[in-house]
């Protein structure tokens, strides 16, 4: 049953996506970024909607998301799209450190392009990283947070990875507060087998840092605190990962 309805779900998110993707043109014609990112926000919200009545996928928030509109930068591990979704839908006007390739995907590319996320080129270098946070330093400048996975991509519930070191060059060279998230969403959601089970995501808000602790250790200390909380988070969920290959 929980199979069929995670298939349910995926169906009528493709259709809830095209819904709404038929809005494109108007907001091609509108052309505001405050009017693309809230449209994208209702979509997300919608979503998360779907999740919890679709597939009894439901969420909960250890400590307080700041609603005090102030830029700053997120900082969370990444094991599916759920993250994604959520923050998009409970961060007003958040914008995503994203790999430049998806903006080639038809209607979503022009959403990443125009919200605007924060595109990058992979493996370019230092080039990539300038570019990077030259982008950030401008949504910053507007007000907007800034969302990075420090992985730099999905990783398994049981899984670690070394920190790209971008995020400490953001952290330095963009001069606000980095606010450290931890969660277990891939112990609901997996991406690889397109398959996701109901239950209760813990998204916690950790800690919030202030600007000028040196990037070395500012690099150091996050991932340990990160991959320390989703640890305790992935054992709270009583999840065995050999179910994703059993689904």
């Amino acid at each position: 049953m929980q199979y069929v309805r995670s298939k349910v779900f995926s169906v009528l998110w493709a259709i809830w996506t095209l819904l709404l993707g038929m809005g494109t043109p108007a907001l091609m014609i509108i052309n505001k970024g405050h009017v693309t990112r809230s449209f994208a926000r209702a979509w997300a919200r919608g979503t998360v909607w779907g999740m919890a009545h679709i597939i009894g996928l439901k969420y909960r928030i250890i400590g307080a998301l700041p609603d005090d509109g102030k830029p700053r930068i997120i900082v969370c591990n990444h094991q599916s799209t759920w993250e994604t979704i959520i923050i998009a839908a409970l961060v007003k006007d958040v914008s995503f450190v994203a790999k430049r390739e998806l903006t080639r995907i038809p209607i979503f590319g022009w959403f990443m392009k125009n919200y605007p996320m924060i595109l990058i080129d992979r493996g370019g270098g230092r080039a990539t990283l300038v570019d990077m946070v030259n982008q950030a330093k401008k949504g910053v400048n507007e007000g907007r947070p800034i969302l990075i996975f420090p992985e730099g991509t999905r990783i398994g519930v049981d899984q670690t990875k070394p920190y790209h070191f971008g995020v400490a060059a953001l952290y330095k060279e963009l001069g606000v507060p980095a606010l450290v998230l931890a969660h277990n969403s891939g112990s609901f959601w997996n991406d690889k087998f397109s398959t996701r089970h109901a239950g209760t995501v813990t998204l916690k808000v950790v800690e919030e840092i202030q600007p000028g602790m040196p990037q070395k250790e500012f690099l150091a200390h996050i991932e340990t605190v990160i991959n320390h909380e989703k640890e305790l988070l992935r054992h709270e969920a009583g999840v065995d990962e050999k179910r994703w290959a059993a689904a």
